[in-house]
């Protein structure tokens, strides 16, 4: 069930945004007491999925463990399960020195630790299937997510956030890994229990027989358990099912299965399968069905018996290891159907039910009397959530605990430990040589995004699956808990159809919110209106309701001609049938309980009947989906006049209007809540989107996310590598009304800009822009950065136990201390506000023991290596863990001023971006009659090749919403052909006694004359982007250079040098500036003296000569031997000369000094180490 109170965020949008939130002095400085609802409702589904396995689901998915069976040396049969847990929250250990044991976040943030909590599992475990008790252990600590219900910050008030550290809005929903905020992001996954009728060219080659069609089924059980089965069509006639057992595929017939499941008839099995069969290729079906029989009895089988031995006997053949040695054939059948067939069913006549659905729909879509159905299509989708996909990983690892215990138990007892008896100490300790395997991968799946696991938890992608929260922004770190990513397999494909958009998924994905490039189309992200059902629903009174309708039950459709009936299916599992006739008013009804709430039925289901025509469509039916984690959105039913929650496969069979005007009597049956509700949170923050070319609206969520805007209220706190701060930001005068629903103005992002559209000086030429000097100088778009660098003495000494020491906080003389007096103090750390430059020392310490190397203790600096100055805000000491050592780590955090400079990338709303080129003087600006000079100067052609109508607007808009004093309202679709937004602005305009067009007279400012043109001036809101100069500027003579290339190293903190590709050569040789080519990929490259032989050509067969002795020589050293110690004399030394020859011609006039690129040398060792020469060619020149 959802609560319908969600839909109020949606219909009480404001009509027309204000400037109250920054105008009303009560609302700035009162605090609410209790969070905005509109904001947190958006990453809701991140905690709630988290919350909803605490309470169920994770101990759903530890009861479907196996238990472990293991044979002892002495016959015994041990069994172990797991029966429950305990997760506790994040807590401090209890030898530690303070007053309150719990852990907060902030603390996390600021100490570099993880947020997590304890880890308790209960195990019990039998002998011979005798009780012998239970143990309960402490596996270690996992992550918790933040603001979920094992969070001390749950359910607390926008004070207790500020008391504890935190923004008073305070989202959660992510985790805290060694201090760093980790989110687990959604995935795609296809849509749970249901029957996807598929065609792949690759089946056909995988077996004899097999072709391209088949019906797919990804099955789902307790604990978000996946397991897909597949039922192949054969061009035999026949049908094989394909499932799972740990990680293995199985293939069977698949009258196999059915006759393994239950215990009927062949009369019965027959009729059941085709009674409700009504293609027209009937007759094929029936004869199909009775040749699979025929083929089934060949090997023996004539009851349920003989099909579940058959199974377990091949499955103990191909897979003896997974399953007990005392099991018989019987017992390793049914558990071959109980853990690896429709496991989304606990009854074997349900299971029976859902396979000769996918038997029939399989011969449907074989017999062109079915479609293929697309598995990117978004109506077959549903998402994996972030607790899904942890709990799901923490399932799997606590079962391979209980399996990997056999490796365990071999290994003890083949060290002579057969003769100790199984006791309750033995377990313990076998079991605490496997915790780490459960806690580690936990910790990697959110501190790294690798994802540890045997079977791939159903999961696309094994790396990437949590990535950091970057606070650039408020608005990027919201977009990430509304983005939904595809699967980094589907990157890799060369196939576009994963990348489409398709109409199926209007509502539920922006289309104008993914990024360009390589995740172009594979990340997207949910509208506004679009929710995650993280509750799961009861459907006992759901079903009660069904059969309560005028339905045939399954008990009463046996011999029954079901052939004009619908089959009803309740998630995946068939519950009753209904008359065709019947259908739109079964339908219907359920529709009005849905809505209503009554009769049991929830109102986050989806009901969707696929009626059956002419032609090959869908597999008809009633299909009733209740599961979790699928994605609904709020329309209105027209019907009922109230508010229905639809999903996205039963959205195709409806007719949805945008507004009143477009309904059609008779024939639509809902209306969208709001125009905008397809477009994500940056889609709606557009002005004006309508009017723009639609890869500019993506391009603005895109640039959105990359501005200097305000990140967080609590920067103060946070420990974060690198943060961007915007020093003067504006409400914008111009912004739709969500603007204000979301109170965005507590996070505000750019400036409002006085911008004029004119080319002028030159330095304005395509996407370059001026900005005025003087609006710089007064803090027009002022930003900085901050950063924060940890000092860790453990670290740099490399001591890892505890109580141990290598440095110490300080200097080792009173000397050194004066050096630095200026901007240290006496414990070696920085004063606050001290001003640092580069090479300056921000940190000093020194080694406790005197090094070995050394004839004294010495002081050791840590030097700012940054190029830009910056100042120091901060200097935390952090002790350690259990509070009982001396400080041996400190964090020091620097602000960086960024002023606007040449070459800093700005951008609008529109997807208009530039760079400054030129800080112009206000004096040599031009300026309209009554002295206004522009902030910034804009090219004329960035609109014609743009079509950025949307900027035009807000220019014209911005000037009168400067004018009249109030903000404009820039939410799309307001404006129609006979009400035009231009015209609508131009009247305003003319009522305060400007230009219609919105253009201004405009003098020069170099020499004061009156343009020629009018030049279209208005107010446009710009952002700053974090791509600036000072952090990418790049500048080098000498430096690194390769080991083995020789070539310069890249790399900006290395001190590389910067790239001289191909285009730039290209460029240099048009130019005719050959001189300077060689210049650069030379002499400034891995330019080497070499010797080389003329004769042969060879680089590698030169060495040089030990130099020979001459009679002179000789004497001289015999003189030198023959002096007295008493009676020294200095002596010239002897010259050497170096002497090359060719070992391979055995020349020495052949040899030649030469200069080539060393990286020619290294290929010439490399291609002789595979028996190819390079030659060379020499000519005199």
């Amino acid at each position: 069930m959802i609560d319908k109170t969600i839909i109020n965020d949606l219909i009480e949008i404001p009509q027309n945004p204000s400037l109250k939130l920054i105008n009303t002095p009560d609302l700035i400085e009162s605090v609410p007491d209790r969070q905005h609802s509109y904001v947190q409702n958006l990453i809701k589904n991140h905690i709630d999925s988290f919350d909803y396995f605490l309470d169920t689901g994770l101990m759903e998915g530890i009861k479907a463990i196996r238990p472990f069976h293991y044979l002892l040396p002495d016959g015994q049969k041990l069994e172990v399960a797991c029966t429950n847990y305990k997760l506790f929250k994040p807590q401090i250990d209890s030898s530690c020195y303070a007053d309150v044991k719990d852990l907060y976040p902030s603390e996390c943030r600021e100490r570099a630790i993880s947020y997590m909590g304890k880890l308790n599992l209960e195990f019990v475990w039998y002998l011979n299937g005798n009780f012998m008790g239970s143990i309960d252990e402490c596996v270690g600590q996992i992550p918790v997510m933040v603001k979920s219900k094992l969070c001390n910050l749950a359910n607390a008030t926008p004070k207790q956030f500020i008391r504890r550290k935190e923004d008073a809005e305070e989202l959660g929903g992510y985790f805290i890994q060694n201090g760093n905020e980790r989110i687990i992001r959604m995935l795609i996954a296809v849509r749970r229990n249901n029957p996807i009728g598929l065609s792949r060219n690759t089946w056909k080659d995988s077996f004899p027989f097999y072709s391209e069609f088949g019906v797919s089924m990804r099955s789902v059980g307790p604990g978000e358990k996946n397991q897909n089965m597949v039922l192949h069509y054969l061009t035999n006639g026949t049908a094989k099912l394909k499932v799972f057992y740990n990680a293995r595929s199985v293939t069977m017939p698949v009258l196999m299965i059915l006759r393994a499941l239950v215990d009927y008839s062949d009369k019965k099995i027959f009729e059941r399968l085709t009674a409700s069969y009504d293609g027209k290729e009937r007759q094929f079906f029936e004869n199909s069905v009775i040749t699979m029989m025929k083929l089934v009895k060949q090997h023996g089988i004539n009851r349920q018996v003989d099909a579940l031995e058959h199974l377990g006997s091949k499955l103990k053949q191909f897979q003896a290891q997974e399953i007990p040695s005392w099991w018989s054939d019987l017992e390793a059948g049914k558990d071959l159907l109980r853990s690896s067939v429709a496991i989304h069913l606990d009854n074997d006549e349900d299971k029976f039910n859902c396979i000769a659905l996918m038997t029939r729909k399989v011969y449907a879509l074989a017999k062109a009397e079915c479609a293929i159905e697309n598995e990117d299509n978004p109506m077959f989708h549903e998402v994996y959530s972030s607790g899904q996909i942890y709990f799901m990983l923490l399932i799997e690892r606590i079962e391979l605990l209980l399996k990997g215990l056999k490796l365990c138990f071999d290994k003890h007892f083949s060290r002579g430990g057969k003769k100790d008896p199984m006791s309750r100490e033995l377990l313990e300790k076998m079991l605490r040589l496997r915790f780490s395997t459960v806690v580690n991968p936990m910790k990697a799946l959110v501190g790294t995004g690798n994802l540890q696991s045997q079977s791939g938890l159903g999961l696309k992608q094994a790396v990437g699956l949590s990535v950091t929260c970057e606070k650039i922004n408020y608005l990027r770190f919201l977009s990430n808990f509304r983005a939904v990513h595809r699967g980094a397999f589907f990157a890799q494909m060369r196939t576009t159809a994963c990348r489409k958009l398709y109409p199926e998924a209007w509502g539920f994905m922006c289309p104008v919110h993914t990024p360009d490039g390589t995740p172009c189309g594979l990340l997207n992200h949910l509208t506004i209106g679009c929710m995650v059902t993280c509750s799961k629903n009861d459907t006992t009174e759901l079903i009660k309701t069904i059969l309560n309708q005028d339905v045939i039950s399954l008990d009463s459709s046996d011999g029954a001609d079901l052939g004009f009936c619908y089959s009803v299916l309740v998630d995946g599992r068939l519950v009753c049938y209904v008359e065709m006739q019947l259908a739109n008013d079964f339908v219907t009804k359920l529709r009005k309980y849905k809505v209503r709430g009554s009769k049991g039925v929830p109102n986050d289901i989806e009901i969707c009947l696929i009626p059956k025509t002419g032609h090959p469509t869908q597999f008809p039916g009633v299909y009733i989906f209740t599961n979790i984690f699928r994605l609904v959105r709020p329309v209105i039913n027209r019907a009922l006049n109230d508010y229905e929650f639809i999903g996205s496969f039963e959205q195709v069979y409806m007719d949805i209007s945008i507004n009143d005007k477009e309904v059609i009597p008779d024939r639509t049956t809902h209306t969208e809540i709001s125009p905008t509700i397809f477009l994500s949170v940056l889609g709606c923050l557009i002005p004006y989107p309508d009017f723009n070319q639609s890869p500019r609206n993506m391009y603005c969520c895109q640039m959105t996310k990359q501005t200097m805007g305000s990140s967080s209220h609590t920067l103060r706190y946070r420990n974060d590598t690198k943060m961007y701060n915007i020093e003067t930001p504006q409400s914008p005068l111009v912004r739709p009304a969500i603007y204000d629903h979301y109170r965005l103005d507590e996070f505000p992002l750019g400036t409002n800009a006085i911008v004029a559209v004119i080319s002028y000086t030159g330095y304005d030429m395509e996407d370059a822009m001026i900005i005025n000097k003087a609006s710089a100088e007064r803090g027009f778009t002022m930003g900085s950065v901050t950063k924060t660098i940890t000092v860790d003495l453990k670290a740099l000494g490399n001591i890892k136990t505890t109580g141990n020491y290598a440095y110490k906080f300080g200097f080792a003389k009173p000397e050194d201390h004066v050096q630095h007096k200026n901007t240290l103090d006496e414990s070696g750390l920085p004063y606050v506000g001290s001003r640092l430059t580069s090479n300056v020392p921000f940190c000093a310490y020194y080694p406790i023991e005197k090094p070995a190397d050394d004839d004294e203790i010495k002081t050791k600096y840590e030097v700012y290596k940054y190029p830009e100055h910056a100042y120091v805000t901060d200097v935390k000491l952090i002790g350690s863990d259990l509070g009982k050592e001396i400080a041996q780590k400190a964090t020091i955090t620097f602000w960086q001023p960024r002023r606007p400079f040449v070459g800093d990338k700005y951008a609008n709303r529109h997807g208009q971006k530039g760079v400054c080129s030129l800080l112009w003087p206000q004096e040599s600006m031009p300026f309209t009659e009554s002295g206004m000079t522009p902030d910034i100067i804009f090219n004329p052609h960035g609109y014609p090749s743009r079509m950025t109508i949307g900027m035009m607007l807000e220019s014209m808009s911005g000037k009168v919403s400067a004018l009249q004093g109030e903000a404009i309202d820039a939410t799309p679709f307001r404006f129609s052909e006979k009400d035009t937004a231009s015209d609508h602005y131009g009247k305003l305009m003319e009522k305060y006694g400007f230009n219609y067009y919105g253009t201004e007279s405009m003098y020069s400012g170099v020499d004061g004359s009156l343009m020629n043109a009018e030049i279209f001036t208005g107010i446009v809101y710009y952002i700053r982007l974090r791509h600036m100069v000072s952090d990418k500027y790049q500048v080098r003579s000498t430096g690194k250079v390769d080991q083995v290339t020789h070539q310069p190293v890249k790399g900006r903190r290395r001190g590389g040098g910067v790239r001289f590709g191909e285009m730039e050569r290209d460029s240099l040789l048009a130019h005719g500036t050959s001189f300077l080519l060689q210049d650069r990929l030379f002499n400034c490259s891995d330019k080497t003296i070499a010797y080389a032989c003329t004769k042969c050509g060879s680089l590698l067969t030169t060495t040089n000569e030990p130099p020979l002795k001459d009679k002179d020589d000789e004497e001289k050293e015999k003189k030198v031997e023959e002096q007295k110690p008493d009676q020294p004399k200095s002596r010239r030394p002897v010259e050497i000369r170096t002497e090359w020859f060719c070992r391979l011609c055995k020349s020495k006039q052949s040899v030649r000094q030469v200069f080539i690129p060393h990286v020619l040398l290294y290929l010439t060792a490399e291609l002789a180490s595979v028996n190819i020469s390079l030659k060379l060619n020499f000519a005199e020149v």
